[in-house]
């Protein structure tokens, strides 16, 4: 294929009428047609590497890989799909700017969702400076002094997915700044409910992580009520994931609960075994906190799903392994937490992730504690200050350092408080 020329014509009108076809199969992003879809996904996966290949089909390509994009992002497909929009983003011709920003938008999720941040972030900005330039070429072109629509459109989104790429980086005020952007974008426009929810989600998660309990509860409260009145199942289960973890940091136990029984009875749906995951990692931190190890334990280990321990969900994974350490520390089983923690802090390298490995590394500071290697504990505490020190506006970050100070300082005096 080096010389389109010498492509048979009945070659490229075949692999035309195969790239129609995936047109309408990946239409719907529905739970039930991404999961039908998931049983063919190989051959929409050959069909859209062809298909890329062919200026003839290029552009028609783009739009499947566009509506193919839930697949890639709920079923954890990014590995292979990150690729497909990378060249098709590249492959965009100058007078295809709002395509151009629009995969770059969905190439930024899929950064997103296996934590690679930088890249998102910097994605979503591409596809911004994309559209703010399209404005201003629309603007000179008709002195309407607005871009279309559906430009208009566009932009919130990618607001609103900075929102989520800047909460994620906990640049919080960022993250403040273009998820209300979003919002107002999107009621000025009317947009569908599901854009709201998607913001309210974002500004909910900056919102929990910067101490904001009650207005995190607030927003995410009502980003559950528009994906349950949607059915949108998956994204439910995401939203009621963060607002069982804004629950549970308010120490608000008893309003977790009725969460959880939510949740469970959404399971039978075509949702994802990560989502699920996601509940019974914030079921059982609630039901640790509360020192009921064992049943975090059981809950841990539901979550710790063969289909979770072949996946590419390692920051997840990374998550599971920390909190079977924890709960194995909390009952005393040094010999069994160890190696989840030190598994933990592996992953957690890999994604440079220096808030969450500052947890891990100090608890495996209070492994080494309980095990009276105190000049080990000692260096592992100093160590996660070190990087806890990275994160002021962080409220999680904040009560890590005073937790791991006051235990640093029990190690120097010989384990006395």
């Amino acid at each position: 294929m080096n010389s389109e020329t010498a492509i048979n014509p009945q070659f490229t009108a075949g692999l035309t009428a195969v790239v129609a076809y995936w047109q309408e199969q990946t239409i719907s992003n529905t739970d039930d047609a991404v999961a039908a879809l998931d049983t063919r996904r190989q051959n929409l996966y050959r069909a859209v590497v062809y298909g890329l290949k062919l200026e003839q089909t290029r552009r028609e390509t783009a739009v499947v890989i566009l509506q193919a994009f839930h697949l890639a992002e709920r079923r954890g497909y990014w590995h292979e799909w990150i690729p497909l929009l990378q060249n098709a983003a590249a492959a965009c011709p100058p007078d295809e700017p709002l395509l151009k920003a629009d995969l770059l938008n969905r190439l930024g999720e899929l950064y997103l969702t296996s934590r690679q941040l930088p890249a998102s972030i910097e994605s979503h900005l591409q596809a911004e400076a994309i559209l703010k330039q399209t404005g201003e070429d629309h603007k000179r072109a008709n002195d309407l002094g607005a871009i279309d629509l559906g430009a208009n459109h566009l932009r919130h989104h990618v607001w609103s997915n900075l929102s989520m790429d800047y909460a994620f980086n906990r640049q919080y005020d960022l993250a403040e700044q273009y998820g209300q952007q979003a919002l107002a974008g999107f009621r000025a426009t009317n947009a569908p409910p599901k854009f709201h929810a998607n913001v309210l989600n974002a500004l909910g998660v900056a919102a929990w992580w910067r101490g904001q309990y009650d207005r995190a509860e607030t927003l995410l409260r009502e980003a559950v009520a528009i994906w349950r009145e949607l059915n949108q199942f998956t994204d439910l289960l995401r939203s009621l994931n963060n607002l069982m973890g804004t629950l549970k940091a308010a120490r608000k136990y008893d309003d977790v609960w009725p969460c959880y029984a939510e949740a469970v009875t959404y399971f039978s749906h075509n949702v994802g075994e990560y989502e699920k995951s996601l509940i019974e990692v914030s079921y059982g931190g609630a039901l640790y906190e509360q020192g009921q190890y064992d049943e975090a334990k059981a809950a841990f280990q539901r979550a710790n799903s063969p289909y979770l321990q072949q996946s590419s969900y390692f920051y997840h994974r990374a998550t599971v392994a920390q909190c079977l350490g924890n709960t194995f520390l909390a009952q005393n089983r040094l010999a069994d937490a160890a190696p989840h923690l030190e598994e933990s802090a592996r992953l957690w390298r890999q994604f440079d992730d220096e808030l969450m490995l500052a947890n891990t590394l100090g608890t495996i500071a209070e492994l080494y504690a309980q095990q009276g290697k105190a000049d080990d504990a000692i260096t592992q505490f100093e160590q996660a200050l070190a990087l806890l020190a990275k994160y002021p506006d962080d409220a999680w970050a904040k009560k890590l350092t005073a937790d791991f100070t006051r235990q640093l300082q029990e190690q120097k005096n010989g384990g006395q408080s």
